[in-house]
């Protein structure tokens, strides 16, 4: 291809509707930001010069390149070429569109005009025939205009003279507002012409036919029946009639309280259903409505009405009759006035409804009723708030919801009470009945375990069950005491409601306040003590476990557990919130006021045990001893048997490692009273010692009375030895003092000796330190 040739085609290149058509395309703010619109070079610039884009291509182009720009040129002429020919049918469908519209309209003002000039001369046409009407009635328009003014002054006069008949005739058809209605009409004709006797006699008739009407409307206001059209129109009647309004504010507030006292007397009976409900456990009366209808019927019927009666008033005395700026002073007596009929009744109907809230009988499982109730009167206050510009009585209603609470978190506490007293009661039954067997049990069979095994599991099991009880019955009041704190309940959107209910209602109330209960019905066993309702020891040392159980986990679960639940944050420096530490610490203190306790009551009955057994015997009149007295081996019996309950609740503890003393002690004790035990003779040998050596260690024995002494009551530990020790301790401080109050013989002596060595020999076991056995 030559370049004349290619310069021939790119200059055809560029139609002479290219122009045009991509002005038309072409966004004018594109061309005006373009960087390229006074480029010769750019094909698309009004400046672009085809010969220099030409020379360009041919010196940077190659061959194949200037092919692919020709075919790429030829492409956009077929697509501008093809743009065009749509434009131009597409304005070619509009152009014709536009001349056939034309066209129409042209048409159309044709008969425009033809209708305009008929307008036109009618319109002249009827101008004349009034300029004729009005010149032939010109003479006699005075003379008819006389005659109406004479028309209209004798049908004033007819009316006045028909007046009295008509409203007694409205009034005895009931139809008071057309009797005023007349009354009304005639009042401004009768005060102009009353200086005409006839005319005064038509003025005090009438004035003695409104007095009578107005007796009717008092009647019909004060009518308990009467509906609020009927209301209103006597109202208005008696408005229209010039009636003080104070004193028909007064007529209608009357009438108002009538009405709420109707729902007053429901209220008060389902009250009083309920007080005798709640005094006795039959069903007295089917007629007593739940608390959710009780509220229903409260806000159905009282509320309900007394915003009838607001509204009513405020429609009547403030909006319609005091418009007026000089009835200002009237306007804020009346809105005084409605201010105290309100809050009368108001207060009335709290009172109402927090009587019958503290009557309810309240139960867990009626709790999200009680809940809805509380919630549905809340909603309507609220509402009663948003209608009427009066006092707030969300904040009482807030109050009866506290109170409410307060009362449902007591009660609950009441119930976990009752119900800890009676497993307690179930508990205390049961270890005496396991006792009872366990004691006949052992007297039949020659051995003790069988009944240490049966004493064993029942108290375990007894301590389980009452941990759990406990931890179950708090579970179940925490829950259902949650309705409280629902996220629909509209009073649980205050945050103060609930951060009060949480943390002063369930957890310092319910929680705490049953805790500490247990802890003060444990520590009432050991204040008010007594042989003659005591309990068992065995309960005493089951509570003692279980307060210290409180101590190491119990609350610390159940307080976490609350908080929980209830979404709490305890702040420790809040005094009015307990902390954790204090509650534990009170339990521990309780668990070793018990313990001790314990250890007093079984040490004081193996004490008398043994004192009985010293102060009842003649020592002097004694005889050879050959046994143990069947009273040591009872209270080494009985020192199993404490053993076995404490080692179940209680760990084993510390053991001080055995001494030589103890061997020393056994062989100096044997080589006292028990040497012969080892001869060839069988008979006694009490004689075989000479009187030298049985006074030295006889005088050595006494002195120990005297001289070493066993410390008793000291503070026990939380474990079986300890226990076990003090117990001990208090026998054998009884037995040394019995002895240094009695005087022996020397067969006595032996028998105590005996006595003591077999005490020494059996009990050493059960105790911690083996010391204070050395001293008898």
């Amino acid at each position: 291809m030559s370049t004349n040739d290619m310069n021939e085609d790119m200059i055809g290149v560029r139609p002479r509707g290219l122009n045009s058509l991509k002005q038309y395309t072409t966004n004018s703010d594109q061309q005006m930001t373009s960087p390229s619109i006074c480029d010769p070079f750019d094909i698309n610039s009004s400046e672009f010069n085809c010969d220099l884009y030409l020379n360009k291509l041919l010196k940077e182009s190659t061959l194949s390149e200037l092919m692919e720009t020709e075919q790429g040129l030829y492409k956009q002429i077929q697509s501008l070429d093809s743009e065009m020919q749509t434009l131009v049918y597409e304005n070619y469908n509009k152009f014709i569109s536009a001349t056939e519209t034309i066209q129409k309209m042209s048409s159309h003002f044709d008969k425009m005009e033809e209708e305009l000039t008929l307008l036109s001369t009618n319109m002249e046409g009827i101008t004349r025939s009034s300029e004729q009407i009005s010149d032939n009635l010109k003479g006699r328009r005075h003379d008819l205009s006389k005659l109406a003014n004479t028309h209209e002054v004798l049908t004033k006069l007819q009316f006045l003279f028909e007046l009295s008949p008509k409203m007694r005739e409205s009034i005895e058809q009931n139809q008071y507002n057309e009797a005023v209605k007349y009354y009304l009409r005639a009042e401004r004709t009768l005060g102009q012409y009353l200086h005409f006797p006839s005319i005064s006699a038509i003025n005090e008739e009438c004035l003695q036919i409104v007095a009578q009407l107005k007796q009717k409307l008092y009647q019909q206001l004060s009518n308990r029946e009467a509906s609020p059209n009927q209301l209103n129109e006597s109202i208005e009647l008696l408005l229209k009639l010039k009636e003080p309004t104070e004193k028909l504010c007064e007529e209608y507030l009357s009438m108002a309280d009538k009405r709420l006292e109707s729902n007053f007397s429901e209220l008060y009976y389902q009250n009083d259903l309920a007080n005798k409900s709640l005094n006795s456990t039959s069903d007295e009366s089917q007629s007593l409505v739940d608390i959710l209808e009780y509220i229903d019927i409260a806000c159905n019927g009282f509320l309900s009405n007394l915003s009838l009666s607001i509204t009513f008033f405020s429609d009547i005395f403030l909006q319609k009759s005091f418009s007026k700026a000089s009835n200002v002073e009237s306007n804020d007596r009346i809105r005084k006035t409605l201010q105290e009929f309100v809050d009368k009744n108001m207060n009335k109907f709290f009172d109402t409804i927090l009587t019958r809230v503290q009557s309810e009988k309240k139960s867990i499982n009626d709790t999200i009723l009680f809940v809805r109730a509380l919630d549905r009167l809340y909603k309507r206050l609220l509402s009663l708030n948003r209608t009427y510009e009066l006092n707030d009585f969300s904040v009482k209603a807030m109050q009866i919801v506290e109170k409410a609470s307060e009362d449902q978190c007591q009660h609950f506490l009441s119930y976990l009470k009752n119900r800890y007293q009676e497993e307690l009661t179930n508990i205390r039954h049961s270890i005496l009945s396991t006792s009872s067997q366990a004691v006949s049990t052992s007297r039949s069979s020659q051995t003790t375990s069988p009944a240490v095994i049966v004493e064993k599991q029942t108290l375990t099991d007894l301590l389980i069950t009452l941990q759990t009880s406990i931890s179950e019955l708090i579970k179940s009041v925490v829950a259902a005491l949650m309705p409280f704190t629902d996220p629909e309940v509209t009073f649980t959107g205050k945050t103060q409601f609930q951060q009060k209910f949480s943390i002063q209602f369930v957890r310092e109330v319910v929680v705490i306040g049953f805790i500490r209960h247990i802890l003060s019905v444990s520590l009432d066993y050991e204040k008010n003590y007594s042989t003659a309702t005591s309990p068992p020891s065995q309960l005493i040392l089951l509570l003692s476990r279980l307060c210290l159980d409180f101590d190491t986990s119990i609350i610390g679960y159940l307080l976490s557990f609350t908080e929980e639940q209830f979404n709490i944050y305890s702040n420790n420096s809040d005094p009015k919130i307990t902390s954790l530490s204090e509650l534990c610490k009170e339990a521990h203190s309780t668990a070793q006021h018990l313990l001790n306790h314990f250890v007093r009551l079984e040490g004081h009955n193996i004490s008398q045990m043994i004192r009985k057994s010293v102060e009842t015997r003649d020592w002097l009149s004694s005889v050879e001893p050959r046994s143990v007295r069947s009273v040591m081996k009872r209270v080494i019996e009985d020192i199993a048997q404490i053993d076995a309950q404490v080692g179940q609740l209680y760990e084993e503890g510390l053991r001080l490692e055995r001494s030589s003393d103890s061997s020393k002690s056994r062989r100096t004790f044997s080589a006292i009273g028990l040497g012969g035990r080892h001869s060839a003779n069988k008979s006694s040998n009490w004689s075989a010692y000479g009187p030298s050596t049985f006074d030295n260690s006889l005088m050595s024995n006494i002195q120990k009375l005297f001289t070493e002494k066993i410390e008793i009551f000291s503070c026990v530990e939380f474990s079986r030895l300890s226990a076990l020790t003090g117990i001990i301790k208090i026998g054998l401080k009884t037995l040394i003092e019995c002895v240094r109050l009695c005087t022996f013989s020397r067969y006595g002596l032996q028998q105590m000796q005996v006595d003591s060595y077999y005490l020494q020999t059996h009990v050493w076991a059960y105790a911690s330190d083996e010391k204070y056995f050395h001293i008898i």
